[in-house]
Parts: structure tokens; sequence; C-alpha cells
């Protein structure tokens, strides 16, 4: 979901600069599909599932589209999707490309690997100097390496109003402070939710609002309120 919102302004951007060429989009994910559907239906000329890395499966999805340039977002690095893309002849671009400082050992340790498969690339766009730094130290060449930013921030925010029940509670609630935890992770909640029942000790309007980042977890995090005797609102249900 995270690559699809941050490709949104990207995509837009190339359909205004090339409005005969067909654009698609691939997604890895459910959600990323949904999300695909509502922000880029009007704009693409067709949304699917990549294909599983295996040579067939890559080469039959890139006989069909017969693609001009292939454009993939940040850590996607699949060998046998840049193999087949160069095999070809159409150019290959990374864009928003990162590597984490969780992941970069490992990178580190299959420098032999991804050396081989980032010389297929024509052109890598970091998000930021550390990345690109990164990206020349497991493999990449690096005169085809630059940072050129985040585009998670090239976008523009349209002030969408809250949902009616959810400004309603707010409004009823009027919390000082409001503290949001968005996006949230295994092992993450815990810590906010005892750090926030600090701060709700000395600030009896405190809210806390939780949004776990993937909705498989719902029941897992309010099991996790319920232990630790917090009182919640569960929007979903």
């Amino acid at each position: 979901m995270g690559e699809v919102l941050s490709c949104t302004p990207l995509v837009g951007a190339l359909k205004r600069r090339f409005p005969s060429s067909p654009v698609f989009v691939s997604v890895g994910t459910a959600t990323g599909r949904q999300l695909a559907e509502e922000k880029l239906a009007n704009l693409v000329d067709g949304i699917f599932y990549a294909p599983l890395d295996l040579p067939f499966a890559v080469r039959s999805v890139v006989a069909r589209l017969k693609p001009r340039v292939v454009i993939v977002a940040e850590t996607e690095i699949w060998p046998n999707l840049f193999r087949q893309v160069k095999r070809s002849g159409a150019g290959l671009l990374m864009v928003n490309a990162r590597i984490s400082d969780q992941s970069i050992n490992s990178y580190r340790r299959f420098r032999f690997f991804f050396s081989t498969v980032l010389r297929h690339t024509d052109s890598i766009l970091a998000q930021s100097s550390v990345d690109a730094e990164r990206l020349v130290e497991i493999g990449a060449p690096p005169e085809r390496v630059q940072a050129a930013g985040n585009l998670k921030y090239d976008f523009e925010p349209k002030g969408t109003p809250l949902a009616t029940d959810l400004r309603e509670v707010l409004e009823r609630a009027s919390p000082q402070p409001l503290i949001v935890a968005g996006s949230t992770r295994e092992d993450e909640e815990q810590p906010l939710v005892e750090a926030f029942q600090k701060v709700a000790d000395r600030r009896e309007k405190a809210l806390l609002v939780l949004a776990p980042r993937h909705p498989q977890r719902f029941d897992e995090v309010a099991a996790l309120l319920e232990r630790l005797g917090v009182s919640y609102r569960r929007r979903s249900e």
C-alpha cells in the first residue's frame, strides 16, 4: 500500500508527459490492489498482480505487455524480473530505492548476488544519500545511482473530511492531548500503550488513536488492550 501511495503522483506525471503511452501497474498484495483500484483506475490502462519471480512467469508477462520501460519501486529487487526485462530490450529504472538500517547487514552478506542483479538497471533513484551509498555498497553501479528524494513527499494534501462517526467521537471526547499511533507493527503497540497510560495518569482527557498497519492484526491488538486493562472503542466494529 505504501508503494502504491508513493507512486501515485509519479503515475500521474507519466500520463501527463506521455498521454499516448499505456501505463500498467502491478501490485503484490490484496490491500495494495484495492488501493491501486481506488487511486489509479482512471489513470492507468491496467492493474494486475505481479508474477512470481520465476523465469516462465515473468517471461510471459513481459511478452504480453511488451514494455518500453519498467519502473520498480523501493526494494523490490527480483533477479528474474530484472533479467527478463533487460533481455526484452526495455529500460529498467528503480525509484524511491532504499536499504533500511535493519536490512543492510543482510544485503552486505549477499553482495555477490545483488551486484549481479543490480547491474541490469539503467538508473537507480534513491530516497537519500545514505540509501544511495548503501546501494553502491551492495553492488549497484555507482554511475547509475543518485539520491533523488522520497516520492512519499510528492503529493498535495486534499484535506479529506473525517468520517462522521469518528468526528462525533472526537468532538465528544475533546481530547487533550490527542495522540495518533498510525501504521503500527507487531511488538510496537504494547510499549506505546504503556507509555500512553503514563500520560493518561496525568492528563485524564488524553486519547490514543491506535491504527495497526495490517487489518489481520486487529483482533490481536484488541486482545492486548484487554490484557492491559485499557478501555477502548473499536471502530472496525
